[in-house]
Order: structure tokens, then C-alpha cells, then sequence
């Protein structure tokens, strides 16, 4: 049984910005594919029981913190694991390495085992034992809290959710709410920012046509924290809230 899964991947031209770096959408659909890819590997019983039992998994919480960002044709390795279990969310990490196998980002998430006819999350301390966790090794160790709006916020722009947003769930996949995020921003503001790390709080799902508010707001004590929200325009839900720390390049 592999407890900690590795995947390889080549970043294609698609995939990187105009400074040749990257995506962090890219990272985060990598960091997907990997960890559908564990669990299929592990063919856990409750992968089995999710189909049989109308149950989905779905991402809650995420932070990545990025130390190095490679380039098209570069070649990077995912590793991943289910690290432990914290109240009702399943937490499972990644470390992203380069062709020198040199930590160049890592990551932590919290998942919910959600039911598809009450839309509500299910215990999942029961499946502790067939997770076979790997409690010891962490993408970032550090727990996953609910974000906290401290400072003002302004509007930013309108999205629609559309054909290309939506996933096979049939609402709009997380990785996609990273592009939109970065999309806030000014092509001069990637010639001399890069991103540090991204905390995002997934909170409400968005399905097609669903037209939505974006905020964002700096930090006044550091221009180089930004703080966003994405509110459904008709339900008044906030979709997501977000927490980007950037760097001078």
C-alpha cells in the first residue's frame, strides 16, 4: 500500500503565464488529479461506499505556500497523503518537487464527505483506520482555521459562472475560483509581484449562470496582503473567501 502517492507531471505551454511561471490554478488541478489518483490507488472501502451511497468528497479549506515557480516544459512530482482527521474534516497534505526532487511548494487541505440529498457532511472519524493516515510528514503543519475578514473590502468585478467553469459535479470546480482571483489583478501587477502563499475557504457551491460579486482589500498594515470575497449575487451567500500574501519580484 502506497501511504504516500507520488505523480509526475510536465507543465505545458497552456499552463504558464507571461513571465513563463506557472499557474496556481495549474498547481491546484495538479494537486487534484494527484489526489483522485491516491484514492483510486488505495481502492478504500469508503471511495466504494461514496459511489454506492450518493457521497461526494469536497474541498473546504486550502493553503499553499509557494517557494519556487517552475517553468513550461519543467518537470514536477506531487507527492501526496491523508495526514490526519480534525473534528469533521479529512486533512490531506502535498509537497511539489522539482526534477532535483528540491521542495518548491507545499500544501495542506481539508476536505467534507458531504451527502448528495441533504447537501449536509457526515462524520468521518469512522474511516479513520481504513486511511491509512501518515500523520507525520506535512505539506505545512499548521491547522486549517476559518478565515477572518479584518479589514475593509471594496468591490472588484462581476463573474458569471459558465460552460468552461463547471465541473462533472456540476458546479464550478475550486481550481477555477484561484483563476478568477488572480484574474483581479492588472497584467503590470505580475511584473513585479509574485505570489507568496493563497488561503482559501470554500463556502457555498455556484452552478451555471449564477452571477457573482468579487471583493478585495489590502491590508493596512501590509500592502502585500490581500483579502477577497465572492458573494452569489441572487442567494447572498459568500462562495469563497481568500487570503493572498505576495512578494516583490
Amino acid at each position: 500500500m502506497e501511504r504516500v502517492w507520488a505523480e509526475e507531471f510536465r507543465i505545458k505551454f497552456n499552463e504558464v503565464d507571461f513571465n513563463n511561471r506557472v499557474k496556481i490554478s495549474t498547481l491546484f488541478n495538479y494537486m487534484q488529479e494527484a489526489a483522485v489518483s491516491h484514492a483510486l490507488k488505495l481502492r478504500m472501502n469508503y471511495i466504494q461506499d461514496s459511489d454506492e451511497k450518493n457521497l461526494i468528497w469536497v474541498l473546504s479549506r486550502t493553503k499553499i505556500k509557494i517557494r519556487e515557480n517552475p517553468g513550461y516544459r519543467e518537470k514536477i512530482i506531487i507527492e501526496t497523503w491523508p495526514k490526519c482527521i480534525d473534528g469533521p474534516f479529512a486533512v490531506r497534505d502535498f509537497l511539489i518537487k522539482n526534477d532535483k526532487s528540491e521542495e518548491i511548494a507545499g500544501a495542506t487541505t481539508a476536505w467534507l464527505l458531504v451527502d448528495l440529498n441533504s447537501r449536509r457532511p457526515i462524520k468521518v472519524d469512522l474511516l479513520r483506520e481504513e486511511m491509512s493516515l501518515v500523520e507525520e510528514k506535512h505539506g505545512i503543519n499548521e491547522p486549517l482555521l476559518k478565515l477572518k475578514q479584518e479589514w475593509e473590502l471594496q468591490y472588484s468585478y462581476k463573474r458569471q459562472a459558465v460552460y468552461s467553469d463547471i465541473d462533472v459535479n456540476k458546479h464550478v470546480n475550486n481550481t477555477k475560483y484561484i483563476d478568477w482571483i488572480i484574474d483581479s489583478f492588472p497584467p503590470d501587477f505580475y511584473k513585479t509581484k509574485q505570489l507568496d502563499s493563497l488561503r482559501i475557504d470554500l463556502l457555498s457551491e455556484t452552478k451555471l449562470g449564477d452571477k457573482l460579486s468579487i471583493q478585495k482589500g489590502h491590508s493596512p498594515d501590509n500592502s502585500n496582503i490581500i483579502f477577497f470575497t465572492c458573494t452569489n449575487d441572487k442567494s447572498l451567500k459568500r462562495v469563497f473567501q481568500a487570503e493572498t500574501k505576495w512578494i516583490d519580484i
